[in-house]
């Protein structure tokens, strides 16, 4: 199996293969020889038991990648964490269902069947956060900033859902992990684990133009501008410019909170 982050996975391509697996896993999927033809199947187990109760929250593709991220179910039962602790009275029934809820909580592998149409060679498996798993705390953290710029044979980007800063300048704001793995895959930026988006988020900031790169400037503690700076040299297979801007989660608790605007 692959591993990444506290998530193992691993593709199975064919029957033969399955049934090795099989053997070790019984639970998972039943699956003939030709359930193949048009199918694969995905494994991804986790690390430790810090890591249970994770369920699938997306599966995506994109031109070059299949992307799977995983979260935590919210287990928020008031009368399922009581029979955990032993309190309270409960009936057949309900000791049942608990059991049942207990058994789901604690399984640390999921399967998936996955259709050959959405077959990459590149497979990228992260987590992503709930709110409630998040720090919002308002101590000090510094916003961080990345410049990168994006080549003619990158994949293009559709800006229909970026925010429009005006003057060539799109805005879009990341907070959770698959959607930021999918710039790191497609567009070279730095790469981040999913813990980080305990405690940050990200804003990305393109130029639909090659001539400068991007810069910022902290206007007050809300507003930070974006501007043009140095020429970029040397531009003739550039596309866009851009900028990833990293802010600290209180940051994105209000609408407008943190503002990025067009200088």
């Amino acid at each position: 199996m692959i591993y990444n982050e506290k998530i193992y996975y691993k593709k199975i391509n064919d029957y033969s293969e399955y049934k090795v697996v099989k053997n070790r896993w019984e639970e998972i999927i039943d699956m003939q020889e030709e359930d193949f033809k048009n199918n694969f199947m995905i494994i991804t187990a986790i690390e430790n038991t810090s890591m249970q109760g994770l369920i699938v929250d997306k599966i995506e593709v994109d031109n070059d990648a299949l992307y799977i991220s995983l979260i935590r179910e919210d287990a928020e039962n008031i009368e399922f964490e009581k029979y955990k602790s032993g309190r309270g009275d409960f009936s057949e029934e309900q000791i049942k269902e608990f059991k049942e809820l207990d058994k789901k909580y604690e399984r640390t592998c999921i399967c998936y069947l996955i259709p050959r149409t959405m077959e990459k060679e590149n497979i990228v498996v992260t987590r992503n956060l709930r709110d409630d798993e998040k720090i919002f705390s308002e101590s000090f953290w510094e916003v961080k900033t990345e410049n990168f710029t994006i080549t003619k044979e990158m994949p293009d980007i559709n800006f229909s859902s970026w925010e429009n800063l005006g003057n060539d300048f799109y805005a879009l704001r990341i907070t959770n992990c698959s959607e930021y793995k999918k710039f790191v895959n497609n567009y070279n930026i730095t790469d981040v684990k999913w813990i980080d988006f305990e405690d940050i988020f990200e804003i990305i900031v393109i130029r639909a133009n090659d001539e400068n790169s991007i810069g910022i400037d902290k206007k007050d503690d809300k507003i930070y501008e974006v501007k043009l700076t140095d020429r970029i040299e040397n531009n003739s297979n550039i596309k866009y410019s851009g900028i990833v801007i990293k802010a600290p989660n209180y940051m994105n608790l209000k609408e407008n909170y943190l503002k990025i605007v067009k200088k």
